[in-house]
């Protein structure tokens, strides 16, 4: 099984996810952080892994918008994606994308007026995240030197890089039987939930809620491998 983190894209992302998935033989990308790279260039990397048949992919976030590229254009990697709110605001009605594209702006102004720290706090509260909603023994990760470069980057460059991205619904229709669209319980409707409830109209996909919100892999870990379990069974 193939991982594909959001955020700032670092394999630590699911370590608490994969603490409860003890039997499953996993590897987390770690996105390339290189400047100003398109979402393509993440989805062509990922692809040259992949060479011992179709993976298992699950994916969040931007990871998941990378999941859905890879489907499209290398769909022989791919046997199975999940795909957990997936921020393709080019699929939402235009007063909604408009408003996401805004946010997703006025977040990358905030970091560069204020920093990192006010960057995250605007970004975290526009995708629906409630950091203290977690189950008890759930511990947040580290704010190490690394991450908070990573961090760094994400605002500066990934956020952007993921509204520029522009997802390809006609190249993902014939393979829409292997995509499992999925948001969190506890994502409040906020516009990566959107996406993912538009993904699976567009596509009539399943949509399958998961514990937690819309980083419910980190906050609610022991529910959302359950979750994710089921999920994997009935594929």
């Amino acid at each position: 099984m193939l991982f594909l983190p959001g955020g700032d894209g670092d394999a630590t992302t699911f370590d608490a996810l994969l603490a409860h998935l003890p039997r499953v033989d996993a590897v987390v990308h770690d996105r390339r952080r290189a400047g100003d790279l398109p979402l393509t260039a993440h989805t062509d990397e990922v692809a040259a892994t992949l060479t011992g048949g179709p993976a298992t992919v699950v994916a969040t976030s931007m990871g998941a918008l990378i999941g859905l590229d890879l489907l499209a254009r290398y769909p022989d990697r791919v046997g199975l994606l999940v795909a957990h709110e997936p921020p393709a605001v080019d699929l939402l009605p235009p007063a909604e994308r408009a408003d996401a594209l805004a946010r997703q702006e006025a977040v990358v102004a905030t970091y560069a007026a204020h920093g990192a720290d006010a960057g995250m706090r605007t970004l975290l509260t526009d995708i629906g995240v409630d950091l203290s909603d977690r189950e008890p023994d759930a511990a947040l990760p580290k704010l190490t030197a690394a991450r908070l470069r990573n961090l760094d980057h994400l605002l500066r460059y990934d956020v952007t890089a993921a509204g520029r991205h522009r997802l390809d619904p006609a190249a993902l229709a014939p393979v829409a039987e292997r995509i499992v669209a999925a948001g969190g319980e506890r994502s409040g409707g906020a516009y990566p939930y959107r996406c993912a409830v538009a993904l699976a109209e567009r596509l009539d996909l399943p949509f399958v809620l998961f514990p937690g919100g819309h980083t419910g892999y980190a906050t609610h870990p022991r529910a959302f491998a359950g979750t994710l379990l089921e999920v994997l069974l009935q594929a």
